[in-house]
């Protein structure tokens, strides 16, 4: 149950996992929006970048339509699922399609691959924090793991750590290259702190997103990564669906009713079904974030890991 660079014990529940047919693809739209989406799957930045030396890079229309059509469809079928609700029996990521297919080397696996090592699939490492490009990663919840912010701290990244269950000397955040806080992101609220092992004793800090970046002078992050154990779905309908400064790229584990509630507290997941989650993807969707992987855990389908990225502006 720890907030880990790999999957948590939170999704050791049940043995039945999601196949693979249930993993379809689709992605992108509005035209500005694909032109440059289908550039960052290149580049991994926000801007169309040369295709030859030269020689201006100009995105086939093929493509963008392309991209525009899977992105479409892949919005239809979560309205489709907000509007059928929790139906019994279907996995509750069933109707979450990958909305911007993109594969290696743009990415470091197949993006419905489980990977057993833990290593996420992030968009353009070959470029984050190279050749004097900013790069700014916030990692939240780290418990006794910290392996993805030492990797983003290594491929030139900013990279800061939060986590208020933990103390500054502790063996995860001792001595690494990463800064680490001492502070959770997101509301303080009694009622949704009940029963978390986490937070058991002690007075814990907490800020908001906001809060956070204006104390170390951000004003984008490129990527903000999560593992809560249920707590997520406070941190997007408080702090991430309602920002004024989106992230540009966000990996996170979600979790459902039926989570291990050893690590997972049940009322934090208590109606999180398909219907649920297809209403949260869509808000996502129509802030201009687009599914690039869609990890199902090999053991609990109560769990999956996904990484967004922001195609726009908006």
């Amino acid at each position: 149950g720890s907030w880990s660079g790999g999957f948590s014990p939170a999704c050791l529940g049940r043995a039945q996992f999601e196949s693979r047919d249930q993993v379809k693809q689709p992605v992108a739209d509005r035209p500005s929006a694909v032109a440059q989406s289908s550039a960052a799957t290149q580049a991994g930045v926000g801007a169309a970048q040369p295709a030859m030396s030269g020689r201006n890079d100009v995105i086939p229309t093929i493509v963008v339509e392309a991209y525009r059509k899977v992105a479409a469809d892949a919005r239809a079928e979560l309205v489709r699922s907000t509007a059928s609700g929790n139906m019994s029996g279907t996995s509750p990521f069933q109707a979450v399609r990958l909305s911007l297919p993109t594969f290696p080397p743009v990415v470091a696996h197949a993006p419905t691959e489980f990977n057993k090592d833990g290593d996420k699939n992030i968009v353009g490492l070959q470029v984050l924090g190279k050749g004097g490009r900013k790069c700014v990663v916030y990692g939240m919840g780290i418990a006794d793991n910290s392996m993805f912010e030492q990797r983003m701290a290594q491929e030139g990244c900013e990279t800061h750590a939060f986590d208020c269950t933990i103390l500054p000397d502790s063996a995860a955040v001792r001595g690494n290259r990463f800064i680490f806080h001492d502070w959770c992101i997101g509301p303080s609220d009694g009622k949704l702190n009940e029963g978390n092992v986490y937070l058991a004793g002690g007075s814990m800090q907490f800020r908001s997103l906001a809060e956070t970046m204006e104390s170390l002078g951000h004003t984008t992050v490129d990527l903000l990564k999560f593992d809560i154990e249920g707590f997520e779905w406070n941190l997007f309908e408080t702090t991430i669906l309602p920002a004024r400064l989106l992230p540009e790229q966000l990996s996170f584990e979600l979790h459902t009713e039926g989570a291990n509630p050893a690590a997972v507290p049940p009322h934090l997941v208590r109606g999180k079904g398909p219907g649920a989650v297809s209403s949260l993807f869509l808000a996502l969707h129509d802030l201009g974030y687009r599914v690039v992987a869609k990890e199902m855990h090999p053991v609990d389908s109560a769990c999956a890991e996904f990484i967004l990225v922001r195609v726009d502006k908006v």
